[in-house]
């Protein structure tokens, strides 16, 4: 006998708080909705790293940190289990910390750092050539302006992923509670008895609050959004919120350059 899982049921399935032993080793605390993973929860992996965060429907989603069995630290965000966004990641045995945006799991753009660890004692390399060393004179080569680079540089990394970011951040993560009601009573002033809205409609909205974009626009990132399910005629409460999205994040940017 062997037992799997200590917690709350509903409906049959796993939901509201509990602990999963899964058989590859892997053992979950925390919260759950319909049998996966949903919200605040830690999961001790059997190679020894452990993850402490925010999940959603069973993927690492949110703010989260993760610390590896060899010591290295990353704390950032995540989407659709992925390191996505701000994120710092500190290296144990180097004593060097990088902190910037990460893309596909990976760091895109950002400063790495040296951190000085009281507790550590350097040890004296054997020093081999005694002989003194003039060294000739070498035009000094630096950046310049370094850090409207850097930060144009990680701007560039964010227009990139708006669309990917869009599409799989979590709705309350994107907004607060107010946001979303102001929302959904924009988007239900202009829906049809299905709860439903057309293009056009989205358009006149996103004119009211003082957008103007372009229709050709609005389809394409509606394709993006509803992907095989395309219909400008029947967009939904959640794709309307997440076409928002789009819209504020855009702005500032040449709206003709964004990643689509």
């Amino acid at each position: 006998m062997r037992r799997e899982y200590t917690g709350d049921w509903v409906n049959d399935k796993k939901t509201g708080k509990g602990t999963m032993f899964y058989q590859n080793g892997n053992r979950y605390d925390g919260l759950w909705q319909d049998d996966k993973p949903h919200g605040e929860g830690r999961m001790i992996y059997a190679n020894g790293d452990v993850y402490e965060g925010a999940w959603f429907k069973g993927l690492r989603s949110g703010y989260g940190v993760l610390t590896k069995r060899n010591g290295d630290h990353f704390e950032g965000y995540w989407v659709n289990d992925k390191r996505e966004g701000q994120g710092s990641y500190f290296f144990a045995t180097k004593n060097q910390v990088f902190v910037g945006e990460w893309v596909d799991d990976m760091p895109k753009t950002g400063v790495y750092s040296e951190v000085e660890d009281p507790y550590t004692v350097k040890e004296e390399r054997e020093k081999h050539f005694m002989d003194p060393y003039v060294l000739p004179d070498v035009p000094k080569v630096e950046l310049q302006d370094p850090t409207n680079v850097l930060k144009e540089s990680m701007e560039l990394a964010r227009k990139e992923r708006i669309i990917y970011r869009a599409i799989h951040i979590p709705l309350d993560e994107m907004y607060s509670k107010q946001e979303m009601e102001d929302l959904a009573l924009q988007f239900e002033s202009a829906s049809n008895q299905e709860h439903k809205i057309t293009l056009i409609n989205s358009k006149a909205i996103f004119q009211s609050m003082g957008f103007e974009i372009e229709e050709k626009l609005l389809q394409s990132y509606l394709k993006h959004l509803q992907q095989d399910k395309y219909n400008e005629f029947e967009i939904e409460l959640e794709t309307f919120m997440r076409l928002v999205a789009i819209i504020l994040e855009s702005q500032g940017y040449d709206q003709s350059d964004i990643n689509i």
